[in-house]
């Protein structure tokens, strides 16, 4: 277990008012010097109730290096609970390597004071039914109306295999042993297709993309790159690019139509376009930039490839989120790679390449 996060608490205990309310604070450092994204979580000890634990606000924080972040947990516990003294904690987990990377807390006292449980009292069930249809109408209005909440209309991550959606169903285990992910991939373009959508207008799609050994960004000069990944709604038009040649002369084609299209690079002498940092959604603004190899990446040398072991980075994880406008039934994105090698038996996976992993597609 390694201890990548420094939990304390504001007290050793919380009580509970006569209402059966209380809360205590604590504190949550990032303890390393990389990015973590964390997952915080209430641990009840012996006897206490879960239900009775609740964090205040997001569960999943981006954490910066030796960054602090304050985490309010609140406590309330239900007329007639038993009075006593119960005990809980709060965990810190990373969300790229949860069995190796957290950190239990302190453990915190609970005093629960005696509430008395509610009277019988008149048969509200009646207006309880009206109201709960009337929650059952606009819930249903909410759910099929264009401009309600984002629906999940897919999910996938390949655990038990691709689902038919994809075009390609090649899945691989990371060398850690940890996850599976749809890939290798080199000079490749795979599709995913849906149909029948709920009606809406906008598209959010989140996936994890794996840099694979030695990408070499945009820098040219030994012929072994730009190094280039895309996205594009819609089918890839193979007149748009030559894949897998040096020469693109239609790029602009490409470069106006993609939803990204970027270079990567997992070596120190090479610089990579994509500049998108720590932020929650990539742009157009962000994946044309001058950034150092990995810049963006939320973690390196993860995932347990060595295929170069000279090289210090040999894989790099890239969490990625994006919105687009969409209002038809039917969807179709092309994930694609675009990989240069001037050495013609290096020109496959194995020197180097990509995958994708926990792919949610959202409609709103």
């Amino acid at each position: 277990m390694n201890r990548i996060f420094a939990i304390t608490a504001a007290s050793e205990r919380v009580r509970t008012g006569g209402d059966g309310r209380g809360e205590i604070t604590f504190t949550v450092t990032n303890s390393s010097a990389r990015p973590l994204r964390g997952q915080l979580r209430v641990r009840p000890i012996g006897s206490t109730r879960e239900e009775w634990l609740n964090i205040a606000g997001e569960t999943e924080r981006a954490f910066s290096p030796n960054a602090t972040q304050q985490v309010v947990v609140k406590v309330a516990t239900p007329p007639g609970a038993p009075a006593g003294k119960y005990q809980f904690r709060i965990d810190a987990i990373s969300v790229i390597n949860p069995d190796d990377d957290f950190t239990e807390g302190p453990t915190i006292d609970l005093e629960v004071k005696a509430t008395e449980a509610p009277k019988k009292a008149f048969p509200w069930w009646i207006v309880a039914a009206a109201a709960g249809a009337v929650i059952l109408i606009v819930t249903l209005i909410w759910w099929l109306w264009p401009n309600g909440g984002p629906k999940v209309v897919f999910e996938d991550n390949f655990d038990e295999g691709p689902k038919g959606a994809w075009s390609q169903q090649k899945i691989e285990m990371t060398p850690n042993g940890k996850t599976k992910f749809l890939g290798q991939f080199w000079t490749d373009a795979v599709q995913m297709k849906l149909n029948d959508l709920p009606s809406h207008k906008n598209v959010t799609v989140n996936f994890d993309l794996y840099v694979i050994n030695s990408w070499q960004g945009l820098d040219p000069k030994d012929a072994c790159g730009p190094d280039e990944w895309g996205l594009l709604q819609g089918e890839l038009n193979p007149s748009s690019l030559e894949l897998g040649k040096r020469a693109s002369p239609p790029i602009n084609v490409l470069i106006s139509s993609a939803l990204i299209f970027t270079t990567f690079s997992n070596r120190d002498l090479y610089r990579q376009n994509y500049a998108c940092g720590n932020v929650e959604y990539v742009s157009s603004t962000c994946y044309f930039g001058d950034e150092k190899a990995t810049f963006g990446a939320a973690a390196v040398s993860s995932l347990g490839y060595s295929t170069s072991p000279t090289l210090p980075t040999n894989d790099s994880i890239y969490k990625i989120k994006l919105s687009f406008a969409h209002d038809k039934s039917d969807l179709i994105l092309t994930f694609f790679g675009n990989l240069k090698e001037n050495v013609v038996t290096n020109r496959n996976a194995t020197n180097e390449s990509w995958g994708l992993d926990n792919v949610r597609i959202e409609v709103q």
